[in-house]
């Protein structure tokens, strides 16, 4: 599929059986990781949409972290809703920067993704570390640095 400003963003399309809702994956760690995913989601009902964001695997145009994501998922769901597969509601679903991408495509149609399914998601110029936020950038970044001060969320574990 083709950007309004000419990106080539490649997709594979793996249908379910008959009509139903579709699930869109966006990745920059190329689609072909992602398509047994797309089979076990086909396999349940739901068309499955991969996609390669720009610049990365088979998609053209240059890769920029979070630059693109909003106007290119906006651009892949329109192109879902104009497609002759599915017919029911889309899912947006994502980890890591893959739910970045299924959050702005979600924010960007709102009335067209019906929910979004995000697993540790990287959200734009702050990334998640451990418990809290970390902005880009800081000496906290990726390799560590001070406690930023941010309240601990407590996770309790039981046993059912």
């Amino acid at each position: 599929m083709t950007t309004v400003d000419g990106c080539r963003l490649a997709v594979t399309v793996v249908a379910a059986d008959g009509p139903g809702p579709v699930v869109l994956l966006r990745t920059p760690y190329g689609r072909h990781r992602l398509l047994g995913e797309a089979q076990g989601w086909a396999r349940r009902g739901f068309t499955c949409v991969v996609g390669d964001v720009r610049g990365r695997f088979g998609s053209t145009g240059e890769f920029l972290p979070y630059v693109h994501e909003p106007a290119d998922g906006a651009a892949v769901v329109d192109w879902v809703a104009d497609q002759d597969f599915g017919g029911g509601p889309l899912l947006a679903a994502g980890a890591s920067y893959g739910a970045y991408c299924a959050v702005t495509a979600a924010l960007a149609r709102p009335d067209v993704v019906r929910g979004v399914l995000a697993s540790v998601p990287a959200l734009g110029s702050a990334r998640p570390r451990g418990n809290r936020v970390v902005p880009r950038g800081s000496p906290a970044g990726w390799g560590g640095g001070p406690n930023t001060g941010a309240p601990r969320n407590r996770v309790r574990r039981s046993t059912i």
